[in-house]
């Protein structure tokens, strides 16, 4: 979800980043902290905030589940909001 109050040049702005899970390599990112207010998945907040005090949903990646992965070629429908 983004701020478009917060859109502006910033946002095609060069970054790097270093990805802990692999190996502390860099790889570029799309970063605009004030703009990208927080991220959905499934329809369901997971994430808020930027990236620095940005929080988690309690119990995302342990206990929450929020989706899954499709198989190659799989077509997916959309959770359902009834769990």
């Amino acid at each position: 979800m983004i701020d478009p109050t917060h859109l502006d040049e910033s946002v095609d702005g060069y970054h790097e980043e270093a990805v802990p899970y692999y190996g502390g390599l860099r790889r570029m990112v799309n970063r605009n902290d004030a703009t990208v207010v927080a991220t959905g998945v499934g329809g369901t907040v997971v994430f808020r905030g930027g990236q620095f005090g940005g929080q988690f949903r309690d119990g995302y990646g342990q206990n929450v589940k929020s989706g899954r992965y499709l198989r190659a070629g799989e077509l997916g429908a959309a959770l359902s909001r009834s769990a």
